[in-house]
């Protein structure tokens, strides 16, 4: 089945800020494992993640207004039953770059827009590299799925498939919605 799930990474803004753009109260109640609908994490890089149940929330109109006052907002929108992922960044309420892989495009599909960050290129190289060597478009395995997702990773030092990393691992906390 695989995660059909949304995390944003805030920079700029502290947790309390992040809270209040999206209407949410933290629990302060552990969520290891983002059981919750919402979950937020503080990262010793200095962004703030928030982990999103539903794939869907996270749309431009939403991005645009909650990356108002923030130095960046990255969203990773991930579909592993379908095998579709996004990487995209907001800037003071508008978008900076997108990178999309839809595995039913194909599985080299990778579209882009916007000024990209520097690291695109060389994890796409690798990556495109890695499928080739795997037997291309008929490889059991998608490493294209993984370019936005690794973009993101070395950007803000968060990726979802992992609970372990140099850092040590995110504390992450059940987020509700305000009533």
């Amino acid at each position: 089945m695989g995660f059909n799930m949304a995390w944003l990474a805030f920079k700029g803004l502290t947790p309390e800020e992040v809270h209040a753009k999206l209407g949410l109260t933290d629990s302060q109640q552990d969520d290891p494992y983002n059981e919750a609908d919402f979950s937020g994490a503080q990262l010793p890089t200095g962004w703030y993640i928030v982990w999103i149940a539903d794939i869907s929330l996270p749309n431009q109109d939403n991005l645009a207004k909650w990356s108002q006052g923030a130095e960046d907002v990255l969203c990773a929108q991930i579909s592993e039953g379908a095998m579709i992922s996004m990487a995209s960044a907001f800037r003071n309420g508008a978008p900076a770059w997108w990178v999309l892989h839809n595995s039913e495009q194909g599985v080299f599909d990778l579209q882009t827009g916007g000024e990209l960050p520097a690291c695109l290129d060389e994890i796409r190289a690798e990556l495109t590299a890695r499928q080739t060597a795997e037997g291309g478009e008929t490889a059991p395995v998608d490493f294209i799925f993984d370019i936005p997702l690794t973009v993101l990773a070395t950007l803000c030092g968060f990726e979802h498939s992992k609970t372990e990393f140099d850092w040590g691992q995110p504390r992450f906390t059940r987020l509700d919605p305000v009533r």
